[in-house]
């Protein structure tokens, strides 16, 4: 099984201070424990910097989870690179308009048939109306655990 996950729902796993982060770690581990594919736009790299450095302004917000990329048991993703090949393979113009971040999560996720997992609202619905199931963690693990 593959899942696309969010920037927003990676930054919930990683970052102790989020108020979803005990149900994303709970995410995790059925993640590995199922073995689910994690796949993301190599820009979630980026977006995750950016909500790391966002939550560390607020004092005593931001300490980073040490077991969810370590090296005895770690939350392995594949990234893929948003680059011609990219184009080539996941371009779609009958996906409707969305913000330019949101919308690799999203052709990714139509392209190879599979959930979309994120916690912002505005990607789900355009993601809903683009064929895609999107889910948010709460309702994904419930789908894992039918």
């Amino acid at each position: 099984m593959e899942v696309v996950i969010d920037a927003s729902v990676l930054a919930d796993i990683w970052i102790k201070s989020r108020p979803r982060h005990q149900i994303a770690c709970q995410l995790t581990q059925r993640i590995k424990k199922d073995r689910i594919d994690v796949i993301v736009p190599m820009h979630a790299i980026l977006e995750l910097k950016c909500a790391i450095d966002n939550e560390r302004q607020s004092l005593g917000k931001g300490d980073l989870s040490k077991d969810v990329f370590s090296e005895t048991d770690p939350l392995e993703i594949t990234t893929i690179s948003i680059d011609q090949p990219f184009m080539r393979n996941y371009f779609d113009l009958s996906v409707p308009y969305m913000k330019a971040g949101d919308l690799p999560y999203v052709l990714i996720a139509k392209k190879r048939q599979c959930h979309l997992v994120t916690e912002d609202n505005k990607q789900c619905k355009a993601a809903s109306s683009a064929g895609v199931i999107a889910l948010k963690i709460e309702a994904f693990l419930k789908v894992l655990n039918c």
